[in-house]
């Protein structure tokens, strides 16, 4: 009975030996996967968070790649290891909008000619009307007849420093700054 007791444990341990090396070198794989992951990811990262805001890239790391196609908007992609144990990581960032002259600036719509006394609704209104800051949804048509409100952006003065690429026209026409 010994005999045959071995020669079943053997034939079991025979099949799964090759599985049972798999799971012994399972964790020393997933450690080296998370050390070049780690290397990646720190390149990826050091190198967007010193360009974030520059008027140009630096140089990229040994195994990055910079995608420009988006200006201002920038992509790096980093990759570490070799074979199966490459690990890449992305990381996005943004560049410096160069600045334009204010007389190139271009707007979706002409400035009216004149406002009435009226603000339009914005996203402080006691009676709970649909906001419109420009009075371009409804408000102008609908309430003032076809007349313009003085729009959201303007009210309370226009700071000189405001991003006027969310503006609809130029408020400086007739509001200054």
């Amino acid at each position: 009975m010994n005999l045959v007791s071995t020669m079943v444990g053997l034939s079991i341990m025979g099949a799964a030996a090759p599985s049972m090396m798999t799971m012994s070198i399972a964790p020393f794989e997933a450690q080296k996967r998370a050390q070049n992951l780690g290397v990646a990811e720190s390149a990826a990262v050091t190198y967007a968070a010193q360009n974030e805001g520059a008027d140009t890239l630096s140089a990229w790391p040994n195994g990055c790649t910079v995608d420009s196609t988006n200006t201002p908007a920038h992509t790096i992609s980093c990759s570490h290891g070799e074979n199966a144990y490459e690990q890449t990581i992305e990381r996005s960032f943004r560049t410096a909008v160069p600045l334009t002259d204010s007389n190139t600036i271009t707007f979706p719509m002409d400035p009216p000619e004149s406002y009435t006394q009226w603000n339009c609704p914005g996203k402080d209104n006691i009676l709970n009307w649909p906001v419109d800051p420009w009075g371009t949804s409804y408000y102008n048509q609908q309430t003032l007849g076809g007349q313009y409100c003085i729009p959201e952006a303007a009210q309370g003065g226009i700071d000189p420093d405001d991003d006027m690429s969310t503006w609809l026209w130029d408020l400086r026409v007739h509001f200054g700054g």
